[in-house]
């Protein structure tokens, strides 16, 4: 029996192996089970020997009665009654004895189911550490690729700022050409005018203002409402790309202008600014006035955003 003990015991040696959760489990109600039944069994033995003491003494009772008793009690004084008071006595002996016996190893069983249950909740606590500790270091690991993804971010911001400073804007317009096709196309049929507004010895803004329009008119099918060219003057002072419409739009076009700055706004980044209000005036410039009507969205291309300067128009566009 106590070889049986041993292996059980031994056996919870099995948690440090690689096994699969569902397998230690059950492994664990088995060896648990056993070591309860165990305990069990030495609680009835014990028990049953309290009964054998019980009849034991019953045994011993008539020889005691007669020898308290003996007017009141002559049959017992046969000699078959001494015989049943010495069968009495010995069930007393051994059922005393299996009391004390079965009594000691139920409490030692008892100790090993307890002892095999702290060890279960020791490496439960174990794996409940191990757990936290996982969970902090993946928290860290996450936290620490979130910063990664942020730098990263932020220094693909800090090229593409830098690039839009240092090149011209046809070059980003060209780049993004199949985007802004794909994003305008949908509202084919609107109508638009481009200018350009540039210092004389700037040629930046006149390039731009041709690329933009070359993708408005063939790639998005918008309608270009000055035909095949554009508007323009020199000496127009002001920096960046403004997406504009008269006072009296259309909820149409001021809509689709929307579109066209924010899509403006995500492929240069910098200088672009929406005037769908007409607080600038930009229809009442000398290329523009009298050509736009409330259907009609009007991009005016000014010089090179860098170094960026508040939104301008001269006096004289006033």
């Amino acid at each position: 029996m106590m070889v049986h003990l041993t292996v059980l015991v031994s056996s919870s040696s099995i948690l440090l192996m690689p096994k699969s959760p569902d397998l230690i489990k059950a492994m664990d109600d088995a060896i648990r089970g056993d070591l309860q039944s165990f305990s069990d069994s030495f609680f009835w033995l014990a028990l049953m020997s309290s009964l054998i003491v019980v009849i034991g003494v019953a045994f011993e009772g008539p020889e005691l009665l007669h020898e308290l008793w003996p007017k009141m009690f002559p049959v017992f004084a046969k000699r078959w009654v001494k015989k049943i008071g010495f069968i009495g006595w010995l069930l007393v002996v051994l059922g005393v004895g299996g009391e004390v016996i079965f009594g000691l190893l139920e409490y030692k069983a008892q100790g090993l189911l307890q002892t095999f249950n702290d060890i279960l909740l020791t490496d439960a606590q174990r794996q409940s550490s191990d757990a936290n500790e996982r969970a902090s270091m993946n928290e860290k690991e996450a936290a620490q690729l979130r910063k990664d993804a942020e730098d990263e971010a932020l220094e693909r911001v800090t090229l593409e700022s830098e690039f839009v400073k240092e090149e011209p804007r046809i070059t980003l317009l060209e780049w993004h050409k199949s985007q802004i096709a794909k994003r305008l196309l949908p509202l084919a049929g609107q109508k638009f005018l481009v200018g350009n507004c540039f210092r004389i010895d700037d040629t930046e803004a006149i390039r731009a203002a041709s690329s933009l329009m070359g993708t408005l008119e063939h790639e998005a099918k918008w309608i270009n409402a000055w035909g095949p060219s554009m508007g323009g003057g020199e000496n127009c002072s002001g920096s960046g790309m403004f997406v504009s419409v008269p006072p009296n739009a259309t909820e149409a076009t001021r809509n689709n202008a929307k579109v066209l700055f924010s899509l403006l706004q995500n492929i240069l980044k910098t200088g672009v600014f929406l005037d769908d209000t007409g607080p600038w005036k930009l229809y009442e410039l000398p290329f523009v006035k009298g050509r736009l009507d409330q259907e009609t969205i009007l991009i005016i291309v000014f010089e090179h955003p860098y170094p960026l300067s508040p939104p301008h128009i001269s006096n004289d566009a006033k």
